[in-house]
C-alpha cells in the first residue's frame, strides 16, 4: 500500500510540473525507449541554490540543473535525465540557502525516482 501510494503521488507530481533537462547540452535521448524523469522535492523551510546528478556509470556530474533559478521551500521540480549513456543510476546532490550541502541515495529515473530533501 505504501508503494502504490507513493507511485501514485509521484505521477501527480509530473503531471502537474513542467519537466527540465540536467544536462547543459541538449537532450540526447538513449536507444532503449525509457522515461528517465525524477521528481526533486524540497520540503525543507530553506531554499535549494543547486541541484547536480552523477551518472554513476560514467562518474560524470551534470551542470546546475537549476540554471539561475532556485527550488523554493515547500515546492518540487520535475527533471528529465538523459545524457544518452543508458544509465538509470543517479546521485543528486545539493546545496541549500543555509549553506547545507545533501546528497541522496542512488536513484533509478528510469523507475520514476524522486529526492525528498527535508
Amino acid at each position: 500500500m505504501k508503494t502504490f501510494l507513493l507511485s501514485a503521488t509521484i505521477a501527480l507530481a509530473l503531471s502537474a510540473c513542467g519537466t527540465m533537462n540536467l544536462s547543459e547540452s541538449p537532450i540526447v535521448s538513449s536507444s532503449d525507449g525509457r522515461n528517465r524523469e525524477a521528481v526533486i522535492e524540497n520540503d525543507s523551510d530553506w531554499q535549494i541554490y543547486s541541484v547536480h546528478a552523477l551518472n554513476i556509470e560514467t562518474g560524470k556530474w551534470t551542470a546546475n540543473i537549476l540554471g539561475d533559478d532556485r527550488l523554493h521551500r515547500h515546492s518540487d521540480r520535475t527533471v528529465r535525465i538523459d545524457d544518452g549513456s543508458g544509465e538509470c543510476m543517479y546521485i543528486f546532490r545539493a546545496l541549500l540557502s543555509k549553506g547545507q550541502k545533501v546528497r541522496s541515495d542512488p536513484i533509478d529515473v528510469c523507475r520514476l525516482g524522486s529526492w525528498r530533501i527535508f
